[in-house]
């Protein structure tokens, strides 16, 4: 009999883990049919520090501090956490801002887009054919000579463990009543599981998500490449586990359901999807990975990861996130001028390492 791979046991086991928990913490008080969706706790994170004035999503999910946490520790245990300065800080956020504006306008990252599927509502496969395209374009851009300058210089410890810390203390003065945080009274920043557990599974997904090195995007991409499909086992276990659970939950339907929080405008979820993918392949990573490698010392994603509180912010003010209600004028704007300016980046960079 054939023994499964390690790697792939890793990231069915992560896969599965995300997918079931999502959908539990959603029975345990989450928003309902969301799952886990990273680009929103970022938005509601922003909210909560005062970047934006929608008082529906102010707060500071303890599954994006788990994350952190999880990945810090994994990383330190296992001798993975090599703090180290990278160069483009400049293109790095602006990536990531165009990412969290792709994330705005389709309302959810790739994990969320998984869930969608995971939960019977096949608008989720529009966003995820987008995501591929986006991510094939990316992956074309690599094999032209694209790059994100790496590695100048390796750092000892330093301040990477800033940004654990930080989240540290929010959850803690979350805990004692949010003094100087900006909480939700009502609206979706006001439903949430109670904040322990969610910490505790964030956590157990950062720690897996480090050790398993789990990414929608790279499974989309080394998959086009033709490299390695072990990473593909990860993406379909959310869908498969977060499907299981939610039938077991009597909460499983089958169509396009359009649930709450999402939109209609399908050509849309492929063009919002489209830019995230491209931005993802760009700097090699999605929503979810990005802050692992930010928990785990990568101080090359912490521009990544800034630029994308900062868009959770604008995206709220500016009138760019969509709503069940459908996508506005500025958000649709956003997103072209989004794909545009990633397009500019690839062109310019390929022509730099041809000349």
């Amino acid at each position: 009999m054939k023994i499964i791979p390690k790697e792939v046991f890793l990231l069915a086991s992560t896969g599965s883990i995300i997918g079931a928990g999502g959908v539990i913490l959603g029975a345990a008080g989450n928003p309902e049919h969301v799952g886990m969706c990273i680009s929103c706790y970022i938005s509601n994170l922003a909210g909560s520090l005062g970047l934006h004035n929608n008082t529906l999503s102010q707060f500071p999910r303890p599954e994006l501090i788990g994350i952190l946490l999880g990945a810090y520790g994994v990383s330190l245990i296992r001798k993975q956490h090599h703090p180290r300065v990278t160069g483009d800080l400049m293109i790095r956020f602006i990536i990531g801002f165009a990412i969290m504006i792709g994330c705005a306008v389709f309302t959810g990252c790739p994990l969320r887009a998984l869930f969608r599927v995971g939960f019977g509502d096949f608008t989720g496969l529009i966003g995820i054919s987008g995501l591929i395209a986006g991510v094939w374009l990316g992956t074309y851009f690599e094999k032209g000579g694209f790059y994100l300058k790496g590695v100048i210089e390796d750092q000892t410890e330093g301040g990477s463990w800033i940004l654990p810390l930080i989240g540290g203390i929010i959850f803690i003065d979350l805990i004692f009543g949010g003094t100087g945080l900006q909480l939700s009274k009502k609206g979706i920043g006001a439903v949430h599981a109670p904040i322990l557990l969610s910490l505790i599974f964030g956590i157990i997904i950062g720690a897996l998500g480090q050790r398993s090195r789990y990414c929608t995007t790279a499974g989309i991409k080394n998959f086009i490449l033709g490299r390695d499909i072990h990473i593909i086992s990860g993406i379909m276990a959310v869908v498969f586990s977060a499907a299981c659970v939610s039938v077991i939950m009597g909460d499983y339907l089958v169509g396009f359901l359009n649930y709450p929080g999402t939109h209609p405008e399908y050509i849309w979820d492929f063009v919002s999807m489209y830019l995230v993918g491209l931005g993802a392949a760009l700097v090699d990573g999605c929503p979810f990975r990005i802050v692992i490698r930010a928990g785990r010392g990568d101080t090359g994603t912490i521009p990544v990861l800034m630029g994308m509180i900062l868009a959770g912010g604008m995206t709220e003010t500016l009138d760019i996130a969509s709503s069940s209600t459908g996508i506005s004028k500025h958000g649709k704007i956003a997103v072209l001028i989004g794909i545009l300016v990633l397009v500019l980046f690839g062109l310019s960079r390929i022509r730099r390492e041809q000349t």
